[in-house]
């Protein structure tokens, strides 16, 4: 879900409560627990957990209507696709899309979930009125990331990791047989190195951005001018010119310490600030988070921020206060000081809970 469309429904709802003398709004941090079947609750005003809901097998990906009516749930475990109240925190419906659900995208109207499937070289697009698979998109690699650009969504932007298809193959053995989008036995995988673009009137790819690897989480500023992307085998991120669909700058990190110059890591979990001024991604076995001025051309470094074990999604509150990142090795998630870029508090979770992906999300009054 978009941080504008957010904020803005944030404002509106908190101008009809104060009017109405009632509290119109909550803010609400998600947090996936992929080692486990819960997906936490974090109450954004005291950044305290709120909440433990139940919905299936290693939720994966999250997305949420605009108006924070509604949240959507996808569980790679079981393969299922659940549907959240967002005011009371519950499930009320699920869906069996199939195996090894991934990271979902949701259209500005709540109408249409774009979801990747790990192992079957495609993303089902689901119609939430229908209640049904109406589009499934080939591609090459591993179904995995899908954003929107929030003032316009034209266009998803698919980002398939690449596995080595010998890998990919052993595994699907060992899984079952897994099928192509045609409903067909997969039987070769293909490795990938774009983004593609899928037009959400046709759901077709009408391009794709080459990015010199495997491409994994992406991020797109919200008038639809720009694509950040971390990508296997660089440690740093790309920053992509969507009009022009190609690469304009690769940044590197910085690396400081003598750990840091010695110890593999790479980069992952990467996200826009909501006033879109900075652009924060992490650098994953090094434990830091860097925030980059992205209003400079190129891009300019302003913060690097040390917050623990395996840093790996990115969220920030809609008053643009407070950034969340996921400790997928620590269980905890980090609160950062947006305008600081100081750690100033860890949420500590169940152990075993390897959190991933994040979202806040602003439920309007009951």
């Amino acid at each position: 879900m978009s941080v504008t469309r957010v904020i803005a429904a944030w404002c509106c709802l908190l101008l009809l409560g104060a009017a109405g003398g009632a509290r119109a709004a909550t803010a609400k941090l998600y947090i996936a627990a992929t080692g486990g079947t819960q997906v936490y609750v974090v109450d954004v005003a005291t950044n305290t957990l709120a909440k433990t809901l139940e919905v299936g097998k290693s939720p994966h990906g999250i997305a949420a209507t605009t108006d924070g009516r509604w949240l959507w749930i996808a569980t790679e475990g079981d393969g299922k696709l659940h549907k959240i109240d967002a005011v009371r925190d519950v499930e009320t419906a699920s869906f069996d899309l199939g195996p090894y659900q991934q990271e979902i995208e949701i259209s500005n109207d709540g109408r249409l979930i774009y979801t990747g499937r790990f192992m079957d070289g495609c993303y089902d697009v689901f119609d939430t009125v229908k209640e049904s698979v109406v589009a499934r998109i080939p591609v090459d690699g591993n179904p995995h990331n899908v954003v929107k650009a929030a003032n316009d969504d034209r266009y998803m932007y698919l980002s398939p990791m690449s596995i080595d298809p010998d890998t990919a193959a052993k595994s699907a053995i060992k899984r079952g047989i897994l099928r192509d989008c045609a409903g067909k036995a997969k039987t070769a995988y293909l490795p990938n190195d774009k983004i593609y673009i899928a037009d959400t009137r046709t759901n077709t790819v009408v391009g794709t951005i080459p990015v010199g690897g495997s491409p994994r989480p992406i991020a797109a500023s919200d008038d639809g001018k720009r694509l950040y992307a971390d990508i296997d085998g660089f440690l740093g991120f790309l920053v992509i010119d969507l009009q022009a669909r190609k690469v304009i700058e690769r940044v590197k990190f910085p690396l400081v310490t003598d750990d840091e110059k010695t110890t593999f890591s790479r980069a992952h979990g990467i996200w826009l600030t909501p006033d879109q001024k900075e652009v924060w991604t992490a650098s994953v076995n090094h434990g830091v988070v860097y925030a980059y001025d992205r209003t400079t051309d190129p891009v300019r470094l302003i913060a690097r921020i040390p917050v623990g074990a395996a840093p790996y999604w990115i969220s920030f509150s809609p008053d643009d206060r407070t950034g969340y990142i996921s400790l997928s090795e620590g269980d905890a998630i980090a609160v950062i000081d947006v305008a600081t870029h100081a750690l100033v508090k860890t949420i500590q979770l169940p152990k075993g809970s390897g959190p991933k992906t994040t979202q806040v999300v602003v439920a309007p009054a009951s």
